[in-house]
């Protein structure tokens, strides 16, 4: 299992690209990373349904960072942050959200 992961992000003026990359014998792949809105102030994730949960299983899974962002940011979300979050065990990587 790797133990560490580089997260590049680009950024232009109409969107934002995130590529988390893994060294090449990882046995990453989708479904062990799960892109999440969370809410900064008190930790809850934002569900399918418009709602906010404790629960991350219940949690809206977006198919990559920067549709996450942009749903934030149509819908004027604060305070928020777009975190992905691995199933292997590495840490968080939170991207803020403004």
């Amino acid at each position: 299992m790797p133990k560490t992961a580089k997260l590049l992000l680009y950024q232009d003026c109409n969107s934002v690209n995130c590529f988390v990359r893994f060294p090449r014998k990882s046995s990453l792949n989708r479904h062990s990373l799960k892109i999440l809105i969370q809410h900064k102030g008190n930790g809850r994730f934002l569900t399918g349904d418009g709602t906010w949960s404790d629960d991350d299983q219940s949690a809206k899974d977006f198919a990559n960072a920067s549709q996450a962002v942009q749903f934030c940011k149509e819908r004027g979300l604060k305070d928020v942050q777009v975190t992905l979050r691995f199933e292997t065990g590495l840490p968080d990587i939170a991207l803020s959200v403004n």
